[in-house]
C-alpha cells in the first residue's frame, strides 16, 4: 500500500486509465465556445440569428475547433456588406477612398476626381477583400 503524508489511500492510488483517458489528458486542447464533448465524439453547433446550424461530430477535439473556425469565419465574412459610402470628398474637391480590413486599420486607394470612379474602386476593393478572405477560410 502507498502511503501519502501518513495516509493509506488504498485501492485507488493504484487506478488505471484507458487509452481514451490517457489520450484526453494528453491533448490538453481547449474546445471553442460552441463545441462539446459527447460519448467520445466531439460534436460541434454554431448558433446564428437564432438557429442552431449543425456542423457535425467529429473524433478529435482539433478537428472540431477547426470546423467550428471554418464555419464562423465564412458566416460573418459573407453577410459583410460595404459600409456607407467608402470615400469621402477633402476640402480640395477630391474624393478619397478609404477600406476597413478590421482591427481599426484601414487601407487607403487613392483620390479620385469624380464620386463615380471612386465608388467604383471602392467597389472592387471590397469584393476583392472580401474574396481573399473567403479563401482564408476555404
Amino acid at each position: 500500500m502507498s502511503a501519502y503524508l501518513g495516509i493509506d489511500l488504498g485501492p485507488t492510488a493504484k487506478m488505471k486509465f484507458t487509452d481514451f483517458e490517457l489520450s484526453r489528458f494528453s491533448n490538453n486542447i481547449k474546445l471553442r465556445p460552441h463545441c462539446r464533448e459527447r460519448d467520445g465524439r466531439f460534436l460541434c453547433y454554431l448558433y446564428y440569428r437564432g438557429h442552431t446550424i449543425n456542423l457535425g461530430a467529429y473524433g478529435t477535439a482539433q478537428e472540431c475547433n477547426e470546423v467550428y473556425d471554418r464555419a464562423l469565419g465564412r458566416r460573418l465574412i459573407r453577410d459583410r456588406k460595404p459600409a456607407g459610402k467608402g470615400y469621402s470628398r477633402d476640402v480640395n474637391g477630391w474624393y478619397k477612398v478609404h477600406l476597413g480590413i478590421g482591427g481599426g486599420k484601414t487601407k487607403y486607394f487613392g483620390a479620385h476626381k469624380t464620386e463615380e470612379e471612386a465608388r467604383e474602386v471602392y467597389l472592387a476593393a471590397f469584393n476583392e477583400f472580401k474574396e481573399a478572405q473567403l479563401k482564408k477560410f476555404a
